[in-house]
């Protein structure tokens, strides 16, 4: 029994080491990630006035006020058309309080990243 304590001190520090790297290779991939021109170019097709600016405004709030609160949902996870509801629905059910410019900036932001669109 002595003889295998060091197998399984290697062992346990190959599993830790296997779960770290699993842990910090998921923290690389962005739940929100930065607006792209294409996703811009993209949503000025039903928005011609909105900027990359607004659209990183809208990504700052969603992270600020939405991560507060739970895990942040990717925005790929849903259509476009569904984010206006579902930001609403927070509001309603949740009692969420976000002025009208965070609510539009959310929405706009949420709406863009996820299209489908190239890089």
């Amino acid at each position: 029994m002595l003889g295998q304590l060091p197998r399984c001190r290697a062992v346990a520090a190959l599993l830790w080491q296997g779960a770290w790297c699993v842990l910090a290779s998921a923290a690389c991939v962005p739940v929100a990630p930065q607006p792209t021109t294409a996703q811009l170019a993209a949503a000025r097709a039903s928005d011609p006035d909105l900027s990359l600016e607004d659209l990183q405004r809208g990504r700052d709030s969603y992270v600020k006020r939405c991560g507060s609160c739970h895990a942040l949902r990717p925005p790929a996870e849903r259509p476009p058309e569904a984010w206006p509801l579902e930001v609403q629905r927070m509001q309603t059910q949740h009692q969420v309080r976000l002025s009208a410019d965070e609510q539009r900036d959310i929405v706009r932001y949420l709406r863009a990243a996820s299209q489908s669109v190239g890089p």
